[in-house]
């Protein structure tokens, strides 16, 4: 099965969680006042975060040879 943690635009998350991040597109503006939004209401941009497990119809298979 083709899942996230075998796609090009995933992009693992480095503590070690069964999650990372979904690098297909552009990073999103977060609300502001949200989770995400930074301290001095500059905007902020996230990536979604995904399971290694998910899977979606973008996927593009990462290149094992050149890891």
């Amino acid at each position: 099965m083709k899942n996230c943690k075998d796609c090009l635009h995933y992009s693992q998350d480095a503590t070690g969680s069964p999650g990372g991040e979904c690098r297909r597109k552009a990073p999103r503006l977060a609300p502001e006042g949200s989770v995400y939004s930074s301290h001095d209401n500059a905007p902020y941009g996230y990536w979604p975060i995904v399971q290694a497990s998910q899977w979606c119809g973008e996927f593009r298979a990462r290149d094992r040879s050149r890891a």
